[in-house]
């Protein structure tokens, strides 16, 4: 079989496990056509060998979607603030553009006014460059759950500010 074979053969397979979103990730279509590859490598002539690949593929879409929900996500603070009131956007300004504006500006005093310094590092970690908790934990030698909770508690106090 030709790559092309099996790369049309893993976005099959993802539409049949209702996977179809995945066909638009490059990366989740080569790992399955790779996968199915693989298994008309490792066949043992036990089972049908279309069998064996679709089996593989299935496998290898799994572990993809696995991956994916254990991948830390991170919200913006513009949809947190969203959830109470629709009215405020800050989601142009907390993820630190190159253009430093008075509006950034004013809300970074509030924030360094409203936050202690340990709570202002930790929000500023997570928002700004985009670390995760555990990075952050590990950081300040706490646990990953105690950063998530600073965090939080921040972008609460930093709400109830704006």
């Amino acid at each position: 079989m030709k790559l092309e074979d099996y790369l049309l053969g893993a976005k099959k397979i993802m539409m049949a496990q209702k996977c179809g979103y995945l066909t638009q990730d490059d990366d989740a279509v080569g790992d399955v056509a790779f996968r199915m590859m693989w298994a008309d490598y490792t066949w043992n002539g036990k089972s049908k060998p279309n069998t064996w690949r679709y089996n593989q593929a299935v496998y290898a879409i799994k572990k993809i979607i696995t991956k994916r929900k254990k991948q830390p996500k991170h919200i913006s603070l513009s949809k947190q603030i969203s959830k109470k009131d629709d009215t405020m956007s800050l989601g142009d300004v907390i993820p630190c553009k190159k253009s430093y504006n008075n509006e950034y500006n004013d809300l970074c005093e509030k924030i360094d006014s409203v936050l202690d310094s340990r709570t202002r590092d930790c929000f500023y970690m997570y928002y700004r460059d985009n670390m995760t908790f555990k990075e952050i934990g590990s950081k300040f030698n706490f646990s990953r759950q105690r950063a998530e909770q600073i965090v939080k508690n921040g972008a609460n106090k930093v709400k109830e500010c704006v």
